[in-house]
């Protein structure tokens, strides 16, 4: 048996030339640390679960890890949402529709990172009931789920949520007599019917991203409440992911299941459920549904006001990335 002090050793040898290794082909190579892809190296390989990985293996899958960055625009994410706020002569360039794109989805607070598990796992949580089923832009939501890499030295907790207030026990409340889904959609309407689960080519594409953009990154993703049409996604996309990844994957029908499941999972229980799931955080403070998309520009270029503005650009960067940021090293476990 391989000494516990002479495997860490080995590890870490190892890491320092895989970092190296893709220092040479890759600019974004960085955000790799080494505790990171020593993780990787240190995972049993899976065609041989009595050996860890071999080092060409590793190399390969953080290679393809950089790639899909790269074809994905996950790499220039964060700079192409900051650009839609800052000055004319920015929103005037070339990246100025990608950044419109990436502002007008995170703007809609139906993706962000907030709170820890018991485990140390930052929470990325995605609001359903604030998207619609049919996804113009698959490829632009992806780049903003990328914004995850923002906690790169950890692994990600994912939560999918749809509106609790229409569901009794997990079915639809009592107003089942209500105009058809895709009426409703087409009106923006949906008070009266069930919000829709995540477009499935949304959700298999950011499955296959987690596959291929951050191996070994998510600890859970928990889906809930889910009725029928959810399980079915969820049942589609996962033959297409790895076994490892596909046992982490969580489907609960109820409000009280979720409850009872996040109160066990998160880092303060109770206290750090959202009041959607029965809990007593308000994600709410922080998060509203009505954020606003669009936005004044001043005489000097940069964006005013956090509401819906009049000014003839739209679209342009209201959520605070920074502020979010800074709530998770405040609220970071030691």
């Amino acid at each position: 048996m391989t000494d516990p002090q002479d495997l860490t050793l080995e590890l870490e040898v190892e890491a320092k030339i895989i970092r190296a290794n893709l220092a040479c082909d890759y600019e974004d190579y960085e955000i790799l640390d080494l505790a990171y892809i020593t993780s990787v190296c240190s995972q049993p390989y899976s065609k041989n679960t009595s050996i860890r990985r071999p080092m060409d293996y590793t190399i390969s899958k953080l290679s393809e890890l950089l790639n899909w960055r790269i074809t994905s625009g996950a790499s220039t994410a964060l700079s192409s949402l900051k650009l839609a706020s800052t000055t004319k002569l920015a929103l005037s360039s070339n990246l100025l529709g990608t950044s419109k794109a990436l502002a007008a989805i995170i703007n809609t607070n139906s993706m962000y990172i907030h709170g820890y598990t018991k485990d140390k796992h930052p929470i990325l949580w995605l609001r359903c009931d604030r998207k619609g089923w049919y996804i113009g832009d698959v490829a632009a939501e992806i780049q903003v789920c990328s914004l995850a890499t923002l906690m790169q030295n950890l692994m990600l907790t994912l939560i999918l949520f749809r509106n609790s207030e229409l569901l009794r026990n997990g079915r639809p409340s009592h107003r089942s007599n209500a105009p058809k889904l895709g009426r409703n959609l087409l009106r923006g309407d949906r008070r009266h019917v069930l919000p829709p689960p995540p477009s499935p080519s949304f959700l298999v594409a950011a499955l296959k991203g987690l596959v291929k953009g951050y191996p070994d990154r998510l600890h859970k993703l928990i889906a809930a409440p889910s009725g029928g049409v959810m399980k079915t996604v969820v049942n589609i996309a996962t033959p297409l992911l790895p076994s490892r990844l596909a046992d982490k994957l969580t489907v609960l029908s109820t409000v009280e299941e979720a409850r009872l499941e996040l109160e066990g999972l998160l880092q303060n229980g109770l206290d750090d459920v959202p009041t959607f799931f029965g809990g007593e955080a308000d994600h709410e403070e922080f998060y509203p549904k009505d954020i606003g998309v669009t936005a004044d520009i001043g005489e000097s270029g940069s964006a005013t006001g956090t509401g819906s503005g009049t000014g003839s650009r739209k679209n342009v960067l209201n959520f605070d990335i920074d502020k979010m940021m800074d709530r998770m090293k405040e609220r970071c476990p030691e």
